[in-house]
């Protein structure tokens, strides 16, 4: 019955979170895509229903943007009783420390990579006789996309605290594998 109390109350918020961010959803597009009229790039929607299920997209991420801190609230709550002081220490530093650096990682995206991948990629258009008029349903895609791995990405450094502290990793391994590691992560941003 907790769990259910639980699962419901994340639901509701995720619903509300979601009906915000479709009340905001002029406002989110029109701040995405003046970023992308600083670079010359003209949108334009190519079906009927494209910025409609735009606006649907960005309130979905919106919505669990929303609602994660809410569940992961509650996935604490609801653990919190089998585990000792020191594992619900971790697990609150995990998730305080985990949403700073999701919020890191979006915030490096929005100001620092998207702009350098936007021009980057509009300057193709320079040496060929193409005009770009991009689709605000893939321009939003490649967004919410891009923003949902950076911030992710930037969670890696706390999930591999938790689990060197899980015991699942050991220290010993990942200093070894360090330069093996760094090849393999150049290989990826590639």
């Amino acid at each position: 019955r907790e769990m259910r109390n639980r699962i419901v109350i994340c639901l509701a918020v995720f619903v509300i979170g979601m009906a915000v961010c479709l009340s905001l959803d002029s406002k989110i597009v029109t701040v995405l895509t003046d970023m992308g009229a600083r670079y010359n790039y003209q949108f334009v929607y190519i079906a009927p229903q494209e910025l409609l299920m735009s606006y649907f997209t960005i309130a979905f991420a919106g919505g669990i943007v929303i609602a994660v801190p809410v569940i992961a609230y509650h996935a604490y709550a609801f653990c919190s009783p089998g585990l000792t002081k020191s594992e619900r220490m971790y697990f609150g530093l995990a998730m305080i420390f985990g949403a700073i650096c999701f919020c890191v990682g979006v915030a490096f995206a929005y100001f620092i990579t998207v702009p350098f991948m936007l021009g980057f990629l509009i300057s193709f258009t320079k040496d060929v006789n193409v005009r770009d008029s991009i689709s605000i349903g893939e321009y939003l895609n490649f967004l919410v996309t891009v923003f949902l791995i950076f911030g992710t990405e930037f969670e890696m450094p706390v999930i591999s605290v938790i689990l060197t502290r899980m015991g699942i990793i050991l220290a010993e391994w990942l200093a070894k594998a360090r330069k093996a590691m760094i090849v393999v992560i150049f290989f990826l941003a590639a």
